[in-house]
């Protein structure tokens, strides 16, 4: 009718009197409909409300329970599974399973006191930690967590040593009931003090008081070894709830001297900008990378990686201009300078020591003129020393000279 988790679910504490029996399920299914059904949530749930519905369900004798769910295949789902079985069919159904439950793997007439049901690992491991006394040690455990031992499988007694040797013996070493002060978490191990130290440094007082007031609301008041034995069971939790992330890389000391770019970045950077380029890295940080002065070295590379081609190309130069076209004036008989009109087509070079000049058909125009190749060379001669006293002949030249329209003139050709 059952599965073995739900059977052993409903039989994993020992109950007498019916209304009991009929309480305790009702607390389970209680705890079931107010959670989100997780065995977890239900277990908290337990542990808070169970003892409302009879004093007897304290934090003992739910972490008796717990010790059996615990070691099930699916807890979530058996709990699901009592609370759809609902509370009548599994009040009716205890002591039927329990007594079958007490006789199976038990042969007629056998005495589990004795305890030689033990693994030869299982005896020395007691017997190195408490000596003479692990026997008494045991039997003691087995009478407040496993009441049902005396008619238990030997699978199901051995599990529960599997389970319960690391408490028995810290618990046997220390006075038995509860710690004076459990909050100064004196009872805790050796072992589990150095894991929680390992896994969380100075600090890991604070998360296991956190984690017990939150997850086992009586914990001071519960005794030594149900205290270690639920710190043994959450210990590896703890560590992973609270352990602290790894801290950020530090900043770079002075980010804007811009020593962090890397020495591949920089030859790029040069290359294509020339010395001007740290100006144009820190405008675009600045706009784009608002916080990079507080960055870390590595974040600030990533961030140049990714925009180096943006920055070249967005301020890398413009070409110069092309240089004018230098029109020269053209080769001219020996004692005369030809004059070349860009403007004006049809414009002929005479000899006979004078400059040509074009004849325009603009009524505006400049009348023709000659100009005497020494008067323009001795006119070149005084403008290069400084001399601007003009003869009245050079004055006539200049002035003819500036009437003329699109003539290009270097000095070297008038020198020449």
């Amino acid at each position: 009718m059952y599965d073995d988790d739900t059977r052993r679910a409903i039989t994993a504490v020992e109950l007498e009197g019916d209304t009991r029996i009929e309480q305790w399920f009702n607390a389970i299914c209680a705890a079931v409909a107010n959670t989100d059904g997780s065995w977890n949530a239900v277990r908290n749930q337990l542990y808070a409300t169970a003892a409302d519905f009879d004093s007897a369900f304290d934090g003992t004798f739910i972490e008796r329970f717990a010790l059996t769910v615990d070691r099930l295949g699916d807890p979530t789902r058996t709990m699901a599974e009592l609370d759809r079985i609902g509370i009548s069919d599994l009040a009716r159904a205890y002591p039927t399973l329990l007594a079958a439950q007490a006789a199976v793997g038990a042969a007629p007439g056998a005495d589990r006191t004795t305890l030689d049901w033990l693994t030869d690992a299982q005896r020395g491991k007691l017997e190195a930690g408490l000596g003479s006394t692990w026997a008494a040690a045991l039997t003691t455990a087995l009478e407040d967590k496993y009441p049902p031992w005396r008619g238990a499988t030997t699978d199901g007694l051995q599990g529960f040593v599997d389970d319960w040797s690391d408490v028995i013996i810290a618990g046997a070493r220390r006075t038995p009931g509860p710690p004076p002060n459990a909050g100064a978490l004196e009872w805790v191990t050796d072992a589990q003090r150095d894991k929680l130290q390992h896994g969380l440094g100075e600090i890991w007082p604070e998360f296991v008081r956190t984690t017990l007031d939150r997850e086992y609301p009586v914990w001071r008041s519960a005794r030594v070894e149900d205290l270690v034995q639920f710190l043994t069971s959450w210990s590896d939790h703890i560590i992973a709830e609270h352990v602290p992330a790894a801290p950020p890389p530090p900043p770079v000391e002075d980010a804007a001297t811009l020593s962090w770019i890397t020495a591949a970045q920089q030859e790029k950077l040069q290359r294509g900008l020339g010395g001007i380029w740290p100006e144009f890295v820190r405008t675009t940080l600045d706009r784009e990378y608002p916080q990079w002065q507080a960055a870390p070295t590595g974040d600030l590379v990533t961030f140049l990686t990714g925009w180096s081609d943006h920055i070249i190309a967005t301020h890398v130069p413009p070409a110069p201009p092309p240089p004018p076209v230098e029109v020269p004036v053209a080769d001219a008989p020996s004692g005369a300078v030809a004059a070349k009109s860009e403007g004006a087509p049809g414009s002929t070079a005479k000899s006979g020591g004078t400059a040509a000049v074009p004849e325009l058909d603009d009524d505006d125009a400049a009348e023709p003129a000659e100009i005497d190749l020494a008067v323009l060379q001795a006119i070149v001669g005084k403008f290069d020393s400084g001399d601007l006293d003009l003869t009245p002949e050079e004055a006539d030249a200049f002035e003819a000279l500036g009437r003329m329209p699109g003539i290009t003139i270097t000095v070297e050709d008038i020198s020449a």
